[in-house]
This record gives structure tokens, C-alpha cells and sequence, in this order.
């Protein structure tokens, strides 16, 4: 049973918001609630997903589309021994993400 909630946003998000919402076909109403569901886990697997479902950012939608991909041990450790090779970087912050979310 849908409720009404009031909430006090910026004026310039309502409008990027609205303007968001009418170019992917679905009523602002609909995108925060699709949003929150994605948030919280509420969208279960008994309830359909909305037919047009909302984006993050595109970095995260190539990060769910690398992931759906299935790579074997061998191409993700030749992956990262070529990201390593172009930015050295990489491997000591890769390294330090490792340590922070054992």
C-alpha cells in the first residue's frame, strides 16, 4: 500500500530529479521509490524489478556489466598484471583495499 512522504530537497535536485525521471518514462514518485528499494534490499524476489529500472552512475553500471562477465583466475590475474604495468599505483591501492575490507 503506497503512503505519502514529505521531503525537503534542494530545488535544483527536484528539477535534475524530474527531469531524470521523465527521460527514462517513470514518475519521480516511482524513481525514489525504486531507488530506496535497490537500497534497502526490499526489492525481494517475489516482486518483479520495475520494467525501467533506475542507474546509479555509469561507473557503476560498467562495474555490474564486468561482473555479470565470468573471468577466469588466469585472465583477471594477466588484467592486473597489465593495469599494474600502465599505473604502478594501482597495485599499492589495490593492495591497501585488500588490507581496509578483510
Amino acid at each position: 500500500m503506497a503512503k505519502k512522504l514529505t521531503l525537503s530537497i534542494d530545488e535544483h535536485v527536484i528539477e535534475a530529479a524530474k527531469d531524470y525521471a521523465n527521460s527514462q518514462g517513470i514518475s519521480l514518485s516511482n524513481l525514489i521509490e525504486n531507488f530506496l528499494k535497490g537500497r534497502t534490499g526490499v526489492l525481494g524476489q517475489k516482486e518483479k524489478p520495475p520494467e525501467k529500472s533506475v542507474s546509479n552512475t555509469p561507473l557503476v553500471d560498467k562495474i555490474r556489466q564486468i561482473q555479470k562477465r565470468k573471468k577466469s583466475p588466469e585472465q583477471i590475474k594477466m588484467f592486473e598484471k597489465e593495469l599494474y604495468k600502465r599505473k604502478p599505483h594501482m597495485k599499492e591501492y589495490a593492495t591497501y583495499l585488500e588490507e581496509k575490507y578483510r
